[in-house]
C-alpha cells in the first residue's frame, strides 16, 4: 500500500471517530432515546482488540460503517460490525480474545452462535459494541474466502486489518436495502462511476 493511501485511510477513520462522537452526542441529547458509546479510535481497548485479532491470525473481514468509512464515505455508526471466517479454530481464537478482553459469560460457553445483529458484546469499560457474524445477506459462509481475497488492505495504528472490497460492500448494503443503507449505496455506486 501507498503512503499517500495510508495516510488517506489514516485521516479518514480520524474523522470518522470524530465524526461519531458528535453525532452519538446528538442522540443522546434526546431523552426518549437509550443512550449510545460513541466509537472513539483513539481508545486503546479497540486498537488491542484489532491488534489482538490480527496477531491471533484470525481471519475477519470489516463491514458495515468502518468499511464505508474507510472506503471514503464518513459516517456515525454505533458498532463494528466483523464478518468472520466460520471454522471452529478460526471462531476459537475469536472467543478467546473477547474473554481476554472482558467479555462476560463466554468462559463456560459450549456453543458460540454469531447472529448478525443480535450477537454483540461489549468490548472492555468503553461501551464499544463489537458485532461478529459468519454470513451476511448478499454472501454466505461459503463465500468468505472469495471476499477475502478481494478485500482491501489497511493499517491503523500500526495494526493491519482487512475490509470487504467496494464491489462486495454494495452489494451487500443492496442486499440489506434498509433506509439506513441508502445514503452508503449512492455514495458506493457514485465511486463505481468515476
Amino acid at each position: 500500500m501507498l503512503v499517500n493511501e495510508t495516510n488517506e485511510y489514516y485521516r479518514r477513520l480520524t474523522l470518522f471517530s470524530k465524526v461519531n462522537r458528535v453525532a452519538v452526542s446528538f442522540h443522546n441529547a434526546n431523552p426518549s432515546l437509550e443512550a449510545m458509546t460513541a466509537i472513539d479510535l483513539e481508545n486503546d481497548e479497540i486498537i488491542s482488540f484489532l491488534r489482538d485479532l490480527h496477531s491471533a491470525d484470525v481471519k475477519y473481514l470489516l463491514v458495515g460503517g468502518f468499511a464505508v468509512a474507510f472506503h471514503g464515505l464518513v459516517r456515525a455508526t454505533h458498532d463494528l460490525d466483523l464478518w468472520i471466517k466460520s471454522e471452529e479454530e478460526n471462531l476459537r481464537k475469536l472467543k478467546e480474545i473477547l474473554i481476554r478482553h472482558g467479555v462476560q459469560g463466554l468462559t463456560n460457553a459450549r456453543s458460540f452462535e454469531l447472529i448478525p445483529g443480535f450477537t454483540q458484546f461489549p468490548l472492555g469499560d468503553s461501551g464499544f459494541l463489537i458485532d461478529p457474524m459468519k454470513s451476511l445477506k448478499a454472501f454466505g459462509l461459503y463465500d468468505f474466502d472469495q471476499c477475502y481475497e478481494r478485500a482491501a488492505q489497511g493499517e491503523y495504528k500500526g495494526v493491519s486489518f482487512k475490509v470487504i472490497s467496494r464491489g462486495d460492500l454494495l452489494k451487500e448494503k443492496e442486499a440489506n436495502n434498509r433506509a439506513k443503507d441508502q445514503g452508503d449505496i449512492e455514495y458506493l455506486r457514485s465511486i463505481d462511476k468515476k
